[in-house]
């Protein structure tokens, strides 16, 4: 071959290497050799709630913390996919990340175990290490999370009864009720209670309480305030620290993302789901004095149910709740009756 030729080929091939470079480099920061690692992160909530604003402190502190390395795109308001598309959506790759309320139409049913009313869980904190206690006890509540890897894991405040004009104390205070209930495990409580469950958008509780179509809402009541309907509702019923039920909200990653990080941004993303949480506590505690203290200050009725009162309300749900929940599971060849006695002793010990 010709020097000439030779030469020539060669600079085609390093022309051809230089513009792959360019093509396939990864952004840089200030700092000389400092690649950076975007991801993208799914928030369903209103920019404006206390829960984006978590988010976006969590955002500013990962970014702060890996010294711009690792960039977040964080899209509030569900643009990106709303909370019925979250789950599978981050599952599949739609997003790298985001926020995830657990709920059993993504196939979650040993999960729930966290979720069933009156288990008396004591305190949010507890309980957040009861399911984790769970999870790494038993493989089969990890199966269900399949595809997904678990940043921070928080419980919702606890829910309660809100009502117009009746003060509730006994399931029998229920009885020919029309109410609100957003989870199915409240879906259930209302039936056995003798009252009827009505399936509402969270947008129409405001003008379906007004209208009288439904006389009260089981949820916690920083949503209430949040939406405007605690003018509307002014009994409360609160049953300790566990609440009616409470139910865990999650920093969730798609796992193959995960996966392709470099060891330290995974050692910091694992380290921030201790952040996220706490940054979701402060904001509730915010939210939640707000709450109560408009329904002190318009001198609402809140009753609080002592331990007595509120087994009363766990032996109306036994059978219907309890053992059909047992029972699911153990036709799936999950360990249904294992889960929840081992979830009832843990509430126990950490009680």
């Amino acid at each position: 071959m010709a020097r000439s030729s030779w030469v020539s080929n060669i600079c085609g091939i390093l022309i051809v290497a230089a513009a792959a470079c360019l093509v396939f480099t990864p952004a840089m920061t200030g700092k000389a050799g400092a690649e950076v690692v975007k991801l993208t992160f799914n928030d369903h909530n209103p920019g404006p709630s206390t829960v984006a604003k978590a988010w976006d402190d969590w955002e500013e502190w990962v970014e702060k913390e890996s010294d711009g390395k690792v960039q977040i795109n964080l899209v509030h308001g569900g643009s990106l996919l709303k909370e019925k598309d979250a789950y599978r959506g981050i599952q599949k790759g739609v997003a790298d990340g985001g926020h995830y309320v657990l709920n059993r139409q993504q196939g979650f049913t040993l999960n729930t175990v966290i979720t069933l009313p009156f288990m008396r869980w004591p305190g949010r904190d507890k309980a957040v290490q009861i399911y984790r206690d769970l999870r790494e006890e038993f493989p089969e509540l990890r199966e269900e999370w399949k595809g997904i890897k678990i940043i921070g894991t928080i419980m919702m405040p606890p829910t309660g009864i809100h009502t117009k004009d009746t003060v509730v104390k006994t399931p029998e205070d229920l009885k020919g009720m029309k109410l609100m209930g957003a989870e199915h495990a409240m879906v259930q409580l209302i039936d056995a209670a003798g009252a009827t469950a009505v399936n509402l958008d969270i947008g129409d509780m405001y003008m379906s309480l007004d209208r009288g179509l439904i006389q009260g809402v089981m949820n916690h009541v920083a949503v209430l305030d949040v939406f405007g309907v605690l003018e509307l509702l002014e009994h409360h019923t609160v049953f300790g620290e566990g609440g009616l039920n409470m139910t865990p909200m999650f920093n969730v990653m798609n796992q193959e993302s995960f996966d392709k990080l470099p060891p330290d941004v995974q050692d910091l993303l694992e380290e921030s789901g201790r952040v996220w949480a706490e940054k979701q506590m402060e904001w509730d505690k915010k939210s939640l004095a707000k709450a109560w203290g408009y329904c002190k200050e318009n001198d609402h009725t809140i009753t609080r149910l002592n331990p007595e009162q509120i087994k009363e309300w766990q032996e109306l749900i036994q059978e219907p709740i309890y053992e059909k929940w047992i029972e699911e599971n153990e036709k799936k060849g999950k360990p249904g009756r294992e889960v929840f006695d081992r979830a009832e002793e843990l509430a126990g010990k950490y009680r």
